[in-house]
């Protein structure tokens, strides 16, 4: 009987060699085993769609905020009002203020006597305030007409429509100026000897570059007829 030993002197150089650098490489894959490079390996786009949209750490997208409504507006109107004495100012203010508080309107009216004819017309001077809904707070009203912050200047007599021009309070980008074109002539005009009128024409060139909108016409006549 022959008994027969291997000896480890008999194995293949070559496979023991192969066997070695599988070990190198990291992977248990027996020798002769072939291993897939990262090119031939194929990527599903659908897997990794899905992968980057459950990834946490991405940006989420950005949610459209809806504009917030803007507040009403309260509307203000202010009127001056000049007149002589005896034309009726006083009653043509406080009809404004039946208007205003018919339609439930905040309104105040003050007055600034003056002596006719020699310092100027008396001046009333009427502030309307529409309440914001829902407001509580009282509005603080003006108690004198200022410069450039008249809406509607009414004057009864062309001079003195002039004088309210030279008051600043005719601004071309607000006020509405409704005058009348008749003369009242003034005690500086009567006492000059001669022909001491004032030029009305001078009034009207002024109107024209300081009013807004300008309405003239001679309320005397319409009264008298």
């Amino acid at each position: 009987m022959n008994d027969r030993t291997d000896n480890p002197s008999d194995k293949d150089p070559a496979s023991d060699s192969t066997a070695e650098r599988a070990i190198e490489a990291g992977t248990d894959q027996p020798a002769g085993a072939t291993t897939e490079s990262p090119a031939d390996v194929t990527v599903n786009p659908s897997v990794n769609a899905s992968t980057d949209a459950a990834d946490p750490s991405a940006a989420p997208a950005a949610t459209p905020i809806a504009a917030t409504p803007a507040a009403p507006r309260s509307r203000r109107f202010a009127i001056a009002i000049v007149a002589m004495g005896g034309q009726g100012g006083g009653v043509l203010a406080d009809w404004f203020v039946a208007l205003a508080e018919g339609q439930g309107w905040i309104v105040q009216t003050t007055s600034v006597p003056g002596v006719a004819q020699r310092t100027g017309a008396t001046i009333y001077y009427v502030e309307l305030f529409e309440p914001t809904p829902g407001e509580t707070a009282a509005p603080v009203l003006a108690l004198m007409p200022g410069s450039g912050d008249v809406d509607l200047v009414i004057a009864a007599e062309w001079m003195e429509a002039g004088r309210a021009i030279m008051r600043g309070l005719v601004t071309p980008d607000r006020t509405t100026l409704v005058a009348s074109t008749h003369r009242a002539y003034a005690t500086v005009e009567k006492m000059v000897p001669g022909n001491g009128m004032a030029d009305s024409t001078a009034v009207q060139q002024a109107a024209d570059l300081a009013a807004r909108s300008l309405i003239a016409f001679d309320m005397a006549q319409i009264a008298t007829d």
